[in-house]
């Protein structure tokens, strides 16, 4: 298939990521204030900080082979939770009830379910592996203008398995469609060629914020047709971008919106 040069011409748009592509998909005036216009948050949702803490702690589990104690990760979430506090001018979002220490009394939960459902029998390969591709069109074999970025959270050797593990904080399980159709995952995998994982396994290790928090652990596979559908995506959302659709999409999610002071008719 012969590559053609892009008919697209990006004055916007530097690179695109997972986080991008579905910030546009929710709703594009959104984006186009965030990433655009640079409007300025009004506010950063607690959930945020909570992931962030969140994966600084399971990386120090994963890099101590999981031998660090619940007290020792719990220590950990609580500094960068507090750094996370602390760095930033916007003040922060808490949800109703929600407090610095039931959110500790959650991460400990969290932790403590982690630890009982990752045992310490892996190998640490990679952490927070960087990657910037090209993506090429399933049909056109046009080059997307603009690199694609991300990071994968874990590569881990398990029983002589390579496996690509998506560490998630999450509020509930994962139903079945968004094990099918997510589409960080499908970027992930084919990322991971790019950086020589040829063979690894894809994981979904989603540990909920529940009361009683579980940890749902999930094989899952991506076909070359998930792969062509999140390459025309991509494709499509930098097309929009570029030619300035950024329509609003009104619904429950304006709630809680950064920007919703900023989003007027």
């Amino acid at each position: 298939m012969n590559v053609r040069s892009s008919t697209v011409a990006p004055t916007v748009t530097d690179y695109l990521s997972w986080s991008r592509i579905s910030a546009y998909l929710r709703c594009p005036h959104q984006y186009a204030m965030r990433y655009i216009g640079r409007v300025p948050a009004e506010h950063r949702p607690v959930a945020l900080l909570f992931g962030t803490a969140w994966h600084d702690t399971v990386g120090v589990y994963l890099e101590g082979s999981g031998n660090a104690t619940t007290p020792e990760l719990v220590d950990v979430f609580a500094e960068s939770f507090d750094h996370e506090i602390a760095e930033g001018d916007v003040p922060v979002h808490f949800d109703e009830d929600q407090t610095r220490d039931t959110i500790l009394e959650t991460a400990r939960g969290m932790v403590e379910a982690f630890r009982k459902s990752v045992k310490p029998s892996f190998e640490l390969i990679d952490r927070e592996r960087s990657f910037s591709i090209e993506l090429a069109h399933p049909v056109t074999g046009e080059i997307l203008p603009v690199p694609v970025v991300g990071s994968i959270d874990a590569v881990i050797s398990r029983n002589g398995e390579k496996l690509l593990w998506e560490l998630k904080s999450s509020k509930r399980r994962w139903t079945a469609d968004q094990l099918d159709n997510d589409g960080q995952v499908t970027l992930y995998q084919i990322a991971a060629r790019s950086l020589g994982h040829v063979d690894a396994k894809l994981e979904l290790v989603a540990t909920t914020k529940t009361k009683k928090p579980d940890v749902q652990i999930e094989r899952l596979v991506r076909h070359r047709r998930d792969e062509q559908e999140l390459t025309e995506l991509a494709f499509g959302v930098l097309t929009a971008i570029e030619a300035g659709v950024d329509y609003r999409v009104r619904g429950w999610q304006c709630r809680s919106c950064q920007w919703a002071g900023s989003c007027s008719p």
